[in-house]
């Protein structure tokens, strides 16, 4: 039976931070999990808090003023745990290349429009002031329109008090133009190997001669691997930024979370997917499938003990609550939740009061402790109290609670 001093339950960004902050410490740690979960899904941007919630959305440039807002509230996870959100940056940028400052910055997405986040990996940059902007799409790609985008970026600007000029174009590479679709994998695997990154270098050469460009904004699709390599070439031969836009699609998720996996030092189960949890006479006891699993085939059942436990399982698509018919339950601990009641759901979609049924989760103490649980822990977007995606602040919370975490169980 395998042993830890820490054992974290999860694949995302608050299990790999929690996980980073107690080996940091000196513990020995596991890590389980099925997949990368929703955090797959992301972009890598990470956001601390932009909006208040309420009759009218209030936007904050200043993400710590807004965290104090959010932690006024006793049950919001930012009363707990604010005060170890730059811990938990900082945590995240010795796992990789990311920046951040004091306020949060707009960054152009694939709707045309500007998101506010906080926190960037090397591959998204902020939007600047009164740039010449050439937005970049590959012919074939259907999920990116360059030029619908560059018009929308130009109209929507204002609406956030930018002052750039966007322009765009569309580019064919050779070794690709027999191919009437091209999806966003089938491009970033191209641009991965030493092939693709020459032709699209050489495509490319030419595109800024007259030094009328100040940034390259991309399709996310400039690989899986090799995107730091080829951004730092196109940089080095056409003189300009080089960025890509914020999607939520599997290049940038997938990119995002194994840079952050080869980063730690941990024992990394992945394919196993804890069923139970446990704990007697001090140590805790972890019930889980190994393997490839679905509901026909079921994995090898193994049991881990660690003297503390962490769960960041996360919420809906992480697998950490499940609806069971009208009932729903926090899977690992076995706990029904209260009924979601109908004045609970705002049925407009663009409300500004965000729905109440995102705040479901696990109520934990200021220790993070679930129940009467000495070493269980939870960080996350498991924890109950937050409207993490009208506030945008699923990011913050992640990684400031994830650091108290792994503190906290490294004691």
């Amino acid at each position: 039976m395998k042993k830890y001093d820490v054992l974290v339950i999860g694949g995302g960004l608050s299990a790999v931070v929690a996980a980073k902050t107690a080996s940091d410490n000196g513990k020995k740690v596991g890590m389980l999990f099925p997949n990368g979960g929703f955090s797959e899904m992301l972009s890598g941007a990470v956001d601390v808090a932009g909006v208040i919630p309420g009759e009218k959305l209030e936007i904050y440039k200043d993400y710590s003023e807004a965290v104090n807002v959010l932690a006024k509230d006793n049950n919001h996870p930012y009363n707990i745990c604010k005060d170890h959100l730059k811990d938990g940056l900082n945590t995240l940028k010795k796992l990789d290349n990311y920046s951040y400052s004091e306020k949060n910055v707009w960054v152009e997405n694939t709707l045309g429009t500007f998101t506010l986040t906080t926190a960037l990996p090397f591959y998204l940059k902020e939007v600047k002031e009164k740039e010449n902007v050439l937005v970049i799409g590959f012919r074939g790609n259907i999920n990116f329109n360059a030029k619908v985008a560059a018009e929308n970026y130009n109209y929507n600007q204002k609406r956030v008090e930018l002052s750039n000029t966007y322009y765009s174009t569309e580019i064919d590479l050779p070794s690709l133009n027999q191919r009437h679709k091209l999806s966003d994998g089938e491009l970033a695997d191209f641009l991965d190997t030493e092939a693709g990154i020459e032709e699209l270098v050489n495509i490319l050469s030419t595109y800024n001669v007259h030094k009328l460009y100040d940034k390259f904004l991309f399709a996310p699709v400039l690989g899986f691997y090799k995107t730091e390599t080829l951004m730092n070439k196109i940089k080095e031969v056409c003189g300009v930024e080089v960025g890509e836009v914020v999607a939520n699609n599997s290049v940038l998720g997938y990119r995002y979370m194994r840079r952050l996996y080869k980063a730690l030092d941990v024992d990394m189960m992945q394919g196993y997917k804890a069923t139970a949890i446990k704990e007697e006479d001090g140590v805790v006891k972890v019930t889980a499938e190994a393997g490839l699993t679905d509901q026909i085939h079921k994995g090898e059942e193994v049991v881990l003990e660690a003297d503390k436990v962490i769960v960041a399982t996360g919420s809906y698509v992480g697998g950490g609550l499940q609806r069971r018919k009208k009932e729903l339950w926090i899977n690992l601990f076995e706990e029904e939740l209260p009924y979601i009641k109908e004045e609970q759901v705002e049925y407009e979609f663009l409300s500004a009061k965000g729905n109440d049924f995102f705040k479901v989760g696990a109520n934990v103490d200021n220790d993070l402790h679930y129940k009467n649980y000495k070493n269980v822990f939870v960080c996350g977007s498991l924890l109950a109290g937050a409207n993490r995606v009208k506030e945008r602040s699923r990011g913050g919370i992640d990684v400031a609670s994830a650091y108290l975490a792994g503190s906290n169980a490294s004691k």
